[in-house]
């Protein structure tokens, strides 16, 4: 049954007068003539007792105003419920980043974002692949790295530039020069940075692809998915590692860091689809990030 119809039923059973009716509904009185026609063919019986001059509630009337009136108050219920959800979900925006991000201030300034906004409601996951996740539509915005998964589908905003650098030891003979080639590296045992799943990040995949067109054969020494673990273990074996210069602590000890030459710069990027609908909170945030978009 059409809940709409039945609450023109309701308002004439309880008026008894088509054109009092048709004001308040906004319809006209032959549109609702047809309507109350339908409803009655569709229970196969009179709701009213007609004649030129008036319209008279009769049993059939009666009996099913209760119900009808029952079944338009639930529906409007449902409808403000539903309303409700909407508006809480316009004020809550779905962010998920990758774990690197850590290092980019990226916690920082969602919690600067929050005392700003503090009727939007952030909901934020760490991810290994936040485009994947981008993609199902389980978040509004993803904070990754540029690779080969950020393709035409996504606009991009750059958060945050960084340039790659090779990591030594204090004692290591590159750690006195200010900048290094893959010439100056191509002998050198390297600890490689990878993700939980032991997939080498961006910064070693393009290491890699340079030694690959030099005809040089890397030496990997070892492999760890923490950047500290990284460092503790380039500190103790004597190697080098590749890492991009704002991914380092501070307070790491024990190591120098060296340009890299020609300059390798990466970008943190918060990206969404191109088809995404932004409005309401999203906007607010989009705007935010713009207004500290790294150009």
């Amino acid at each position: 049954m059409d809940t709409d119809i039945l609450r023109e039923f309701v308002s004439l059973y309880e008026t008894c007068s088509f054109q009092d009716t048709a004001d308040a509904l906004s319809i006209s009185q032959s549109a609702l003539t047809k309507h109350i026609h339908k409803l009655e063919a569709e229970l196969n019986v009179s709701l009213f007792d007609r004649s030129t001059r008036s319209v008279r509630r009769n049993e059939y009337g009666k009996e099913f105003y209760p119900y009808a009136r029952q079944i338009v108050q639930l529906a409007e219920q449902g409808q403000s419920v539903m309303q409700e959800v909407s508006a809480r979900k316009d004020n809550v925006v779905r962010i998920s980043f990758t774990p690197a991000t850590s290092h980019y201030g990226l916690i920082d300034v969602l919690s600067y974002f929050i005392k700003r906004n503090p009727g939007i409601s952030l909901e934020f996951n760490e991810e290994a692949r936040v485009v994947e996740v981008l993609e199902s539509g389980t978040c509004d915005f993803a904070f990754a790295v540029d690779n080969e998964s950020l393709d035409d589908r996504f606009e991009k905003i750059v958060f945050e530039k960084d340039h790659l650098v090779i990591v030594t030891p204090l004692n290591h003979p590159l750690a006195e020069r200010t900048a290094v080639t893959i010439e100056d590296i191509r002998n050198e045992q390297f600890v490689i940075h990878t993700n939980s799943a032991g997939t080498p990040h961006q910064e070693d995949r393009l290491v890699s692809d340079l030694f690959r067109q030099k005809g040089y054969q890397q030496s990997i020494a070892a492999r760890a998915s923490f950047t500290s673990t990284v460092i503790k273990i380039v500190e103790l074996k004597g190697c080098i590692a590749v890492l991009p210069l704002n991914r380092i602590p501070e307070d790491a000890a024990g190591i120098r860091t060296v340009d890299f030459l020609p300059k390798v710069e990466t970008i943190l990027y918060m990206v969404y689809p191109k088809d995404k609908k932004i409005r309401g909170a999203t906007k607010v945030f989009l705007d935010f990030i713009k207004e500290n978009e790294d150009t």
